[in-house]
């Protein structure tokens, strides 16, 4: 190795400069293929990616940017309040005295349904039967009688209610 050494100091100095070069050269391009190449290949592919979502994105923007046709505007009012109906199509105390606009007068309730009597004019008594019927299940009442008290009406019902369709 000293002999090798010495040849080489005792070389023309353009050899040993050649020679460092050489070294020095060898060197950088060993690290920029081992090294700096594929950084620059990632760095490419993420670019590309970037540059894809970019683009993804922007389609998704000016999707969102645009107003929903009427068409289907309609069509998704139409679905929820078909959806809506369909849940509050039980039977519901509250929702019949409102929309009869009958008086209470007493509710027994129990396990299959209850007795229900209700003060109310002929119109509304109208009224509940229309609301009786549009009620899924169907309410069975198997037994109902109608008084005069009055001006009004007092309406007592025995209503049995299943969770079948």
């Amino acid at each position: 190795m000293n002999e090798l050494r010495r040849r080489w100091l005792s070389a023309h100095y353009a050899v040993r400069s050649f020679t460092w070069l050489a070294f020095i050269g060898g060197g950088g391009l060993l690290t920029f293929w081992l090294w700096i190449q594929p950084q620059r290949e990632l760095g490419q592919q993420l670019r590309q990616e970037a540059h894809q979502l970019a683009q993804a994105y922007r389609i998704r923007f000016e999707a969102l940017r645009q107003p929903p046709l009427l068409h289907d505007v309609l069509t998704e009012n139409t679905r929820l309040r078909m959806l809506l109906s369909e849940r509050s199509n039980r039977f519901s105390l509250t929702v019949l005295l409102a929309q009869s606009g009958g008086e209470l007068a007493h509710w027994r309730p129990d396990a299959a349904g209850g007795m229900l009597g209700l003060r109310l004019s002929w119109a509304q008594l109208i009224r509940v039967f229309s609301y009786l019927h549009g009620v899924r299940p169907l309410p069975d009442y198997p037994h109902f009688t109608i008084q005069r008290s009055g001006n009004q009406l007092l309406a007592q019902f025995t209503l049995r209610l299943t969770d079948e369709e």
